[in-house]
């Protein structure tokens, strides 16, 4: 079940991540498979990209279409994005400390038809259909849930979803405290 803002509108929800930013994201599989802080895009630059690693930044455009939208470069911690599998688990952290967890269910491939341009048109690797950049940002940023997205090779582009799961942080996050007994 996806986690809904019906109620609220678009507005609302860009202000809810625009006040209380995902702040960490942690990904795993049977181990961790990456955890990396998260950075927010400038205000005025909606093509920013963090160049630092064990960083991915969220996207301001996926915020706005109740979507968390984190991306990487491929040569930092984008690589991760590729070990990523159907049924992984990604658990984000807000500022105010609330977790959310998402299952990865979707995993798509494109190839720029014209990489020199940013509003190219697209090929799915996997189908071979033609979507304009528009299409392809709504396809993959407007459904809500989380999406990670790197490039891959001259041309390509990579986007891993997952859908919301439930409120609940890492296992592993969690402190565990042992009474100290004293004879």
């Amino acid at each position: 079940m996806i986690k809904s803002f019906v109620l609220f509108s678009t507005i609302f929800v860009y202000q809810f991540f625009a006040l209380n930013p995902v702040r960490v994201i942690v990904v795993q599989d049977n181990i961790t498979l990456f955890t990396a802080r998260v950075v927010q895009q400038p205000e005025d630059d909606n093509n920013f990209v963090s160049d630092k690693n064990k960083t991915v930044t969220g996207f301001s455009f996926a915020s706005a279409h109740e979507t968390i939208g984190l991306m990487a470069h491929n040569n930092l911690t984008g690589r991760y994005f590729d070990n990523m599998e159907i049924g992984d688990t990604a658990y984000v952290e807000y500022r105010d400390k609330i977790w959310e967890k998402f299952i990865i269910n979707e995993i798509e491939r494109f190839e720029a038809v014209n990489p020199d341009d940013p509003y190219s048109d697209f090929i799915s690797v996997e189908t071979g259909e033609k979507i304009n950049a528009l299409d392809l940002a709504m396809r993959e940023y407007g459904q809500g849930g989380i999406t990670f997205q790197t490039c891959y090779g001259q041309n390509g582009r990579l986007f891993v979803r997952g859908e919301y799961y439930s409120d609940e942080e890492p296992l592993f996050w969690k402190k565990i405290f042992l009474p100290i007994v004293i004879f």
